[in-house]
């Protein structure tokens, strides 16, 4: 082999090397993506799932609890037991009472869902049992919202839930990280509403939205 088949062949050789190896990037970015966008799925699926039993629970509170009266404008109720305030976050000032705020920290005009209803030994959205010192007067007490919080320097968005803790105070915790908007939906209306439709947009871009039936739309006078 002469000195020119020899660099001929060293450049077919490094050619070579280079499309596999381009082509090994490709193909482990696919699997790295694809492993991304799985755990997203699975991530937001639980806390949809957590916001559907939350909903589905809700109706029972007895004749004697009334739902706390809020003049905002911006606030449509179900008949004093689910309540989306728009484009608000919920704040811990009162136990009992479900506070809407607007402009704190919150992701994009995203909306908040308050919900209140009897324990019956169900579970919180942290999927704690729900006891008697978790209540007020007897009633439970969820929320959700997104708010934006700090993570290693970064702002980014978390969906929240806020129940009452062991200690009869409100709390706030983080149950899904990466959320750019949500929303929530009544269906039809306020008067005669049969579900709640969630929308969230997460930061990778991906839109997710689930239709929650209520499940005892008829005890809510």
């Amino acid at each position: 082999m002469n000195l020119t088949e020899l660099l001929i062949s060293m450049a077919l050789s490094s050619l070579l090397m280079g499309i596999s190896t381009n082509a090994a990037f490709e193909i482990n970015q696919r699997i790295q993506n694809k492993l991304k966008s799985t755990q997203e799925r699975n991530e937001v699926l639980h806390a949809l799932n957590v916001i559907a039993r939350s909903v589905r629970q809700s109706g029972f509170s007895t004749a004697s609890e009334k739902f706390p009266k809020i003049s905002s404008k911006q606030l449509v109720s179900i008949k004093n037991s689910i309540t989306v305030g728009k484009s608000s976050n919920l704040d811990l000032i009162k136990v009992g009472v479900f506070n809407f705020r607007k402009g704190i920290n919150n992701v994009n005009q995203s909306d908040a869902l308050a919900i209140r209803h009897a324990s019956h030994a169900q579970f919180n959205c942290l999927g704690q049992r729900i006891t008697p010192k978790r209540l007020i007067n007897g009633v439970s007490h969820q929320g959700f919202f997104a708010q934006r919080i700090d993570s290693a320097g970064l702002k980014m968005g978390m969906l929240m839930c806020q129940t009452i803790n062991s200690n009869g105070q409100l709390q706030n915790d983080g149950i899904l990280h990466g959320v750019e908007k949500l929303n929530f939906n009544l269906t039809p209306n306020d008067i005669s509403p049969v579900g709640v439709v969630v929308s969230l947009t997460m930061s990778s871009g991906n839109e997710y939205s689930r239709f929650i039936a209520i499940r005892n739309a008829g005890t809510f006078n």
